[in-house]
């Protein structure tokens, strides 16, 4: 956890891209990608827990320790986010980081104007976004 929090889990304002559900993640990350967005993948702390593979079978943590260090990485991201922020959601699970540690950050901060948007809402078969 040390390394970790001596990392930069931040976006520019109107940057900031959240994910949360089944395939959110590959929408989220294809939406940064085509708009010059980030999702905390692409801050400096989120490539480098990337990189750990956390919930992989070589993990150097528990699961529960994986949750933890993604856990405080979504707060420092959240807590920096400014502007227009999107969240792209799938049946997002009540219990995941995004609906209990991410999104109540996110709706507490007048700096920032919440976008949350469905991927069926949000994906076109094109693979545009509008």
């Amino acid at each position: 956890m040390g390394k970790v929090q001596g990392m930069s889990f931040s976006s520019a304002p109107n940057t900031a891209v959240f994910y949360s559900g089944a395939g959110a993640g590959d929408v989220a990350d294809a939406l940064a990608a085509e708009r010059g967005l980030v999702t905390v993948n692409g801050t400096e702390g989120g490539s480098y827990l990337n990189s750990l593979d956390l919930y992989g079978p070589n993990s150097p943590v528990s699961r529960a320790e994986a949750d933890q260090l993604w856990s405080y990485a979504s707060q420092q991201y959240a807590s920096g986010a400014s502007g227009d922020v999107t969240a792209v959601l799938n049946n997002p699970s009540a219990t995941r980081i995004y609906m209990s540690v991410e999104r109540p950050i996110l709706l507490n901060n007048p700096s920032v104007n919440l976008n949350e948007t469905t991927i069926p809402d949000l994906y076109l078969p094109t693979r545009n976004f509008h």
